[in-house]
């Protein structure tokens, strides 16, 4: 199975030539064929109701890698995953194609645009993430975000909805806690939402009247 997009590199990196099929551990079959050069690496993994003890997967991925300027480019192909524990459940099913640039052990920049969705049900609430042509991308000059998402959960109804976000200025993360934004500007559904350096963020609605209210301020539906 996969293991995630740094130990994929580093896989692709060290690759044979090869064309080979292996059973998973609960039924279905999970291919790799690939080739490579003493530069780069071109791999393909094709995954066939690959049943693991920690969920099942369908459909492909592409990766490709280049050692002279350490490029990764990725794709995942109508990839379908379902994810079982004792607390909850998840299921995904999308496609994305990403760019990513590895410096060292670190991941220094990424571009990557995904449609698709993520369901999941635990406990406490269900619900589903939508994406449509989101495209999130980060580098030394930033994060931005761009696209359509949608979101449907029971236990939050009232953030119910289609959303179009755009990114008016780069998105910075406090380089003392990576949860918070210390500057950068989005718009969402015509609102605009600025982050200050305090952990705060301005909201701007489209009468012009603003707040200020904690980034990680929890959702609450009256």
């Amino acid at each position: 199975m996969s293991t995630g997009p740094k130990n994929a590199a580093k896989r692709a990196a060290s690759l044979a030539a090869v064309n080979e099929t292996y059973p998973c551990s609960n039924g279905g079959t999970w291919k790799m064929n690939g080739d490579q050069t003493e530069t780069s690496a071109d791999v393909t993994y094709t995954y066939d109701k690959c049943a693991e003890d920690y969920g099942t997967m369908d459909g492909v991925e592409k990766w490709k890698f280049d050692t002279v300027d350490s490029k990764l480019v990725g794709s995942f192909e109508d990839l379908a995953f379902n994810e079982k524990t004792t607390d909850e459940e998840t299921t995904s099913n999308y496609k994305s194609t990403f760019t990513m640039v590895m410096s060292g052990e670190e991941l220094s920049s990424y571009a990557g645009t995904t449609d698709g969705k993520i369901e999941y049900k635990d406990a406490n609430d269900s619900g589903e993430m939508g994406y449509k042509a989101f495209k999130m991308s980060f580098d030394d000059q930033g994060i931005y975000l761009d696209g359509e998402f949608s979101i449907k959960t029971a236990r939050y109804s009232c953030v119910n909805g289609v959303y179009e976000i755009k990114t008016l200025d780069p998105l910075f993360e406090d380089p003392n806690n990576d949860e918070y934004m210390s500057s950068g500007t989005v718009e969402i559904n015509g609102v605009k939402y600025e982050m200050n350096s305090d952990h705060t963020m301005t909201v701007t609605f489209a009468d012009g009247k603003t707040e200020t209210v904690n980034q990680d301020d929890n959702v609450t539906c009256d």
